[in-house]
């Protein structure tokens, strides 16, 4: 009763036979290594895929983005503003000329806001856009809008 509660392991050793494998020599298929230069272009590849989606992503920013970050202010037109602009076109941005200013105008309706910018800051969007190897975006077109909107009072600032 002595060596009841105890277990022995016997470490088991097996051999496997010189040709590395147990099935018979007609069943196995000789191994092949691929030539370096495949791994070359197979590295090579992965690494211009990689270059490739970090170079998207950098250009993946908004043109609401864009203009933001070239000094374009943020306005929420009211509905009845918003009414008023409905002639311009989403996503592209609209020249419009006062007596007094030449604006742009970028309307951003997904997101209920319009961005607003001088010569100024629509000179630094081109030169923005450029510097990040960008292609040209299409020229403003122009507001024919109702001219009772005062644009002075959306506008305030530089250029």
């Amino acid at each position: 009763m002595g060596n009841m509660g105890k277990f022995w392991f016997t470490p088991v050793l097996f051999m496997m036979p010189d040709s590395g494998s147990v099935y018979p020599k007609s069943y196995q298929l000789p191994m092949r290594h691929l030539p370096t230069r495949f791994s070359f272009i197979g590295g090579t590849f992965a690494l211009l895929l990689l270059a490739a989606g970090c170079a998207s992503n950098q250009t993946a920013q908004s043109e609401a983005d864009m203009l933001i970050a070239s000094g374009f202010q943020v306005r929420t037109p009211n509905s009845t503003q918003q009414t008023k602009l409905q002639s311009l076109t989403a996503g592209q941005i609209s020249q419009i000329q006062t007596r007094r200013l030449t604006l742009y105008v970028y309307p951003d309706w997904p997101n209920h806001r319009v961005l607003i910018g001088g010569p100024v800051q629509y000179q630094a969007y081109q030169q923005y856009r450029q510097s990040h190897n960008l292609p040209a975006e299409n020229p403003p077109q122009v507001y024919h809008g109702p001219s009772s909107i005062d644009w002075a009072k959306w506008y305030s600032g530089g250029g």
